[in-house]
């Protein structure tokens, strides 16, 4: 049980991750 959690939250880190990447490289380019 706990290992599922723990994949879980490595797949939510991982799409904030590329999330907040993407929006550091949108706003780079904007400004």
């Amino acid at each position: 049980m706990k290992q599922v959690l723990w994949e879980g939250l490595l797949i939510m880190g991982f799409i904030i991750a590329g999330a907040v990447i993407l929006y550091i490289l949108t706003k780079k380019e904007l400004l």
